[in-house]
């Protein structure tokens, strides 16, 4: 469903309010990764079993479905007589980004974030061995690091009205990456948890800006009869980013130790965005009052 509820959000608003609904979009997010994991483990805990969560889910996603037959039909703006479908589809949504320079960076850059800098893998690992103490201590600091990021895509969400003002987008995401690439950086040198924490929080809150820019140079620049299909790209970017990234940070924590995995991944996220600008720097220069695919 992805693809097409953010293929429509340019359908309903004008291109100014695009940060503002990706940031809104950023913070049910990061509510629903914050509250839904304590709330299924408390009712889990109450009810001494799974099978209350997952009736309410079965309830929930009943709603949500049925809210959204409700919706009123919201067919694309052209219609081309004789268009391909399925695969052909797709293809052609391919093709459509061959020398579109801005919409390609924001996938690679995308992926750069992730498959180098994002250390969730870890975090059992380090739980264990940096922080040690009982099973019960492990898995709270598990928790901690895991809702850290989440916690920082929040405030960032809360607090993201003046982005809705920066005109320089391409120059926005990179400069987020960057931040995000460096906290993940700190992150591997420090061994105090509350230091540890923070610096997760700052990368996830980096994270959200580029998050929101991506989503909206994408958005903006895209015209509408290929939008669905270029978010359903995205998207794939967006979810198979992180496993890459899971493979890369234990593949080198294996051989080099933890903190060699997240320091050398924050470093190179910042190495390879940085590769990426110089190869397209025009991506720097993208105005929001004119968007350029």
């Amino acid at each position: 469903s992805n693809p097409a509820r953010q293929a429509i959000i340019p359908r309903l608003i004008s291109t100014s309010l695009l940060p503002a609904a990706n940031a809104l979009t950023t913070l049910t997010w990061s509510i629903a990764f914050t509250l839904g994991p304590v709330i299924g483990g408390l009712l889990i805990a109450a009810a001494g079993g799974v099978t209350v969560v997952y009736a309410l889910d079965l309830v929930l996603f009943a709603v949500a479905v049925w809210a959204m037959w409700r919706l009123p039909a919201l067919p694309p703006e052209t219609v081309i007589e004789g268009a391909p479908r399925g695969w052909a589809s797709v293809i052609e949504g391919l093709l459509f980004l061959k020398g579109k320079r801005n919409l390609q960076m924001t996938s690679y850059l995308d992926l750069v974030a992730m498959v180098f800098g994002m250390p969730r893998a870890l975090f059992p690992a380090i739980a264990t061995m940096w922080y040690g103490g009982s099973v019960a201590d492990v898995a709270l600091v598990v928790g901690l690091l895991s809702a850290a990021p989440a916690v920082g895509a929040f405030f960032a969400s809360i607090f993201s009205g003046p982005l809705g003002r920066i005109q320089r987008q391409g120059l926005a995401v990179v400069v987020s990456i960057m931040v995000w690439g460096a906290g993940i950086a700190v992150f591997g040198f420090i061994r105090w948890l509350p230091a540890a924490l923070l610096a997760l929080a700052i990368a996830g809150a980096a994270d959200t800006v580029s998050a929101i820019f991506r989503a909206t140079i994408l958005q903006a620049a895209t015209p509408d009869e290929y939008r669905g299909r270029l978010q359903g790209i995205f998207t794939v970017v967006v979810v198979g980013g992180p496993r890459l990234g899971d493979v890369e940070s234990g593949a080198v924590a294996a051989v080099f130790g933890e903190a060699v995995s997240a320091v050398s991944g924050g470093l190179l996220c910042i190495v390879f965005a940085g590769v990426l600008v110089a190869a397209v720097p025009t991506f720097l220069r993208y105005d929001a009052q004119r968007p350029v695919p």
